[in-house]
């Protein structure tokens, strides 16, 4: 097996994995957070692709059933039916200290999916595993340290952020509502660097990175030439019809404290900024966690590990947390006009930046 290591959010990771392919992928995918040199892993994680299909009970016979496709005994804990990953089975070691993860895909050889497999071969898209790959990366890698971090009260928001001198500009909101562009736009000023584009980790007191990849709509990303020398583009497939960039490494920061907080929307008004109060930003970032797919499926993944360490007042703490980070800073919700330049954009949050500049 080929194996690396990485660390997302100071959780040390081992990735290892009979599919080359995938090796390849994942490597490029976390090139920016790869360690140099062994450590010891908190998380390992095995992946094994099978030539055939199997049995999916063959190995359950001293397991437990606790819900459909979720089987437990005291060692360990097998989900057999993972969403939208046909042929996954993924296995959590119930061992204290280390958890270890395997996951082992065994395609189907049904008559209906080569049938499948053939139509995608005439359109041009079966010479591209990726799109399985993506979809796999969050329950095989991001999804483990989540529920990890989860333990020791660190939570996740669908949002990204930037430091800027240091200071946190954090952003939340749905999908499709300029975070990406607008993050893209801010990493162009001295002194800035970035944290997340789609997802970011939280505790009271800090926000910290996830590393996904920036996702950015190559028509926009055309309108920003000073990003050229900032951004890597990687094979990686993301929603929207966007393109996936790794930011180089001299731009990144692992975490920030948090000065500012935006929710921007899009509409036909010219752009502008009005203070909101903290209760409301907590409100959206509920609201946008639940619209958000990958922390619609971590909670689910949450939910399947739920036997192996049950945490009722998660939600409680989650709330301290977010009312904690939010105690300080300032925040505002943005309305940005549609078919406005991104840096006529940028240039408009500068009455609020600059305070966070001179702090």
């Amino acid at each position: 097996m080929e194996s690396f290591d990485l660390t997302i959010c100071s959780t040390r990771v081992r990735v290892q994995s009979n599919d080359g392919r995938f090796v390849r992928y994942a490597r490029q995918h976390f090139a920016p957070i790869l360690l140099e040199g062994a450590l010891e892993p908190e998380i390992t994680i095995s992946f094994t692709r099978e030539r055939r299909s199997r049995a999916p009970t063959d190995f359950l016979s001293d397991h437990e059933k606790v819900c459909r496709g979720v089987y437990v005994n005291e060692r360990e804990i097998v989900w057999s039916e993972v969403p939208y990953l046909e042929g996954l089975r993924m296995t959590f070691s119930r061992a204290e200290g280390n958890m270890d993860v395997a996951a082992a895909y065994a395609p189907s050889a049904s008559l209906k999916r080569t049938i499948w497999k053939m139509a995608l071969a005439v359109v041009g898209r079966a010479g591209s595993p990726n799109r399985f790959y993506f979809e796999l990366m969050y329950n095989l890698v991001y999804y483990p340290v989540f529920w990890r971090l989860r333990t020791r009260s660190i939570f996740l928001m669908h949002g990204g952020g930037v430091a800027i001198d240091g200071a946190g500009v954090v952003i939340v909101g749905a999908q499709g509502t300029g975070k990406s562009t607008l993050i893209a736009q801010l990493l162009a000023r001295p002194g800035s660097a970035f944290i997340s584009d789609n997802l970011i980790l939280f505790d009271p007191w800090r926000v910290y990175s996830c590393h996904e990849p920036l996702r950015i709509d190559m028509r926009m990303l055309s309108r920003m030439p000073h990003m050229s020398d900032l951004l890597e583009r990687i094979d990686v497939p993301v929603p929207l019809g966007r393109t996936a960039f790794n930011v180089a490494r001299s731009k990144r920061r692992e975490e920030t404290v948090p000065a500012i907080f935006i929710v921007p929307r899009m509409s036909r008004a010219e752009t502008s900024l009005r203070p909101v109060p903290k209760e409301t930003v907590i409100e959206r970032i509920r609201c946008f966690n639940t619209l958000a797919d990958e922390v619609r499926s971590f909670e689910v993944f949450a939910s399947v590990l739920c036997p192996a360490s049950p945490s009722p007042g998660a939600r409680e703490a989650e709330t301290r947390a977010l009312e904690s980070l939010l105690g300080a800073a300032r925040c505002y919700e943005m309305n940005i006009k549609y078919g406005e330049h991104p840096g006529e954009t940028a240039a408009k949050l500068d009455a609020v930046l600059s305070p966070v500049k001179s702090g």
